[in-house]
């Protein structure tokens, strides 16, 4: 089932200044979906539409297979958001925040202890959110998100200005909600390097249009297209004419050999060539393209 659908999803605060260009976003049941980009790309106005708290006349919006503008009320009981950091009454306790919302949504009082189990703030209920550290604000947002037992949660960088422990814990927190209680996450961020930690799907945004959708393998898959191979042998340039008759060669200098990588039977077939050869291999170097560097490539291109 798509949770999350968007056709040709347009968006402009004034007339002539595009921010969002024909966004077509399918979100999967069950995935973690990292929505990537730049600051300034259009990922929060994405997220303000999903939401319904930007308008959107097209009515081109659908969220649990329903049109958002048609059934607002019921779709939105099923999701649970967080947008950037949480608005919190911070004189009041962590407790206290959490009764507030559980009567406007109108859930079971029991549920409040719950959440704060899964949160890991159970601990620290009955103290005042004022002396919470930053990652303890963000987690009792994420409980407000869940207090109604939500089938979505839609994230916009949760992970914004915390230290590496703080980004640690919401990143286990969100695994933990996706593999063990089903809930399918749609998370903004602009840090490659924490969503690829735990996400299943990505969309990659760039100056309002949407530039990557696919899987998660799929963009791992470009980053071994990009893989480079390192050689230094005894006679480089013996080497280099021996690797040619069977791979294009990038680079062939006095230090080293440069080819792009294919996979692990390549590095093999070229190994026992220049042995055989009687040729010395003194370093044979894979490097990957980072993929925050694909990121860039996709995103700048």
């Amino acid at each position: 089932m798509i949770l999350i659908e968007t056709q040709n999803l347009d968006f402009a605060f004034e007339k002539g200044d595009a921010v969002l260009k024909s966004i077509n976003l399918n979100v999967e049941q069950g995935a973690i979906y990292g929505f990537l980009g730049p600051n300034g790309s259009g990922k929060t106005t994405t997220i303000r539409l999903i939401l319904g708290l930007l308008p959107n006349a097209k009515n081109n919006i659908r969220l649990f297979g329903q049109n958002l503008s048609d059934n607002r009320i019921n779709i939105l009981s099923k999701i649970g958001s967080l947008i950037e950091q949480p608005s919190l009454y911070e004189h009041l306790s962590g407790y206290e925040n959490l009764e507030i919302i559980r009567r406007i949504r109108n859930v079971s009082k029991n549920r409040i202890d719950k959440v704060l189990q899964l949160v890991d703030l159970k601990s620290a209920s009955q103290k005042k959110v004022v002396n919470y550290s930053l990652g303890m604000k963000q987690r009792l947002g994420l409980a407000i998100a869940l207090i109604s037992e939500p089938e979505l949660l839609v994230l916009d960088e949760p992970v914004n200005g915390l230290d590496p422990n703080g980004i640690i814990e919401i990143r286990e927190l969100l695994l933990n909600l996706n593999r063990e209680n089903g809930i399918t996450i749609f998370l903004s961020s602009h840090l490659l390097s924490e969503i690829e930690k735990i996400v299943t799907h990505l969309g990659i945004l760039s100056k309002g249009q949407l530039v990557f959708q696919g899987r998660y393998d799929e963009l791992t898959a470009l980053q071994n297209k990009s893989a480079m191979i390192y050689i230094e042998t005894s006679d480089n340039r013996k080497s280099a004419d021996l690797i040619e008759k069977k791979y294009k060669i990038i680079d062939a200098g006095n230090s080293h050999i440069q080819l792009s990588y294919q996979n692990r039977e390549q590095v093999a077939a070229i190994c026992k060539l220049l042995v055989e050869m009687n040729i010395d291999i003194y370093k044979v170097q894979l490097e990957n393209n980072d993929l925050e560097n694909i990121f860039l490539d996709i995103t700048s291109n």
